[in-house]
């Protein structure tokens, strides 16, 4: 009866632990999960560190809410988690040089406060959810392969202004002017943001 006690204790502590991990904690876990993080990558995200400020290339700001993830050239092979729509304070979100695969989530674009992203040098594949453009004002967008840029829906740039966006490092473009126009989307409009 006692050793029954004891175990019901037990599995009631471990379930208040596990409660008590916050929803930005719970939404980083399923992004290390799909990004395939291997071997010691990201091995302080577990349920069992509480608080994800404390995690690695995790920044907080004084609410204790995730504000950047800046995770470039860790070989991550997974994809992006649509959980990260559930970082609601998020401004910076770096996943850059990588071998992500599959699609930009649209749930980027329920974070507000997202200002700059970088997912160039992976192998993102599809369109780049439209929506994303609507909600944030960013300050930094890197994201290749250009491909991804020439199936932006038309309405994208018909709607909003676009900051400077780079679709190639400089040091890399195709293109000799130091301010190449960009290619016109299916409407004819430039998809060349303005200054």
């Amino acid at each position: 009866m006692e050793l029954l006690l004891l175990r019901i204790i037990l599995v009631l502590a471990s379930l208040l632990t596990i409660s008590a991990t916050n929803s930005e904690g719970d939404a980083l876990l399923d992004m290390k999960l799909k990004l395939k993080a291997t071997g010691n990558q990201l091995s302080d995200w577990n349920w069992r560190q509480i608080n994800p400020c404390t995690w690695y290339s995790v920044v907080c700001d004084n609410n204790n809410s995730v504000v950047e993830v800046t995770l470039p050239s860790m070989g991550f092979t997974g994809v992006l988690s649509p959980r990260i729509g559930e970082l609601k304070h998020l401004n910076v979100l770096i996943l850059s040089e990588n071998r992500l695969s599959g699609t930009i989530p649209d749930t980027l674009a329920s974070i507000p406060s997202l200002r700059d992203i970088r997912l160039a040098y992976n192998n993102l594949s599809g369109q780049i959810p439209g929506r994303l453009f609507h909600v944030a004002h960013y300050k930094y967008c890197w994201i290749t392969p250009l491909e991804l840029w020439t199936k932006i829906p038309p309405s994208l740039c018909l709607t909003c202004v676009l900051p400077r966006i780079d679709a190639w490092p400089s040091w890399d473009r195709p293109w000799t002017d130091p301010e190449p126009e960009a290619e016109n989307d299916a409407n004819g409009g430039s998809l060349k943001p303005k200054a």
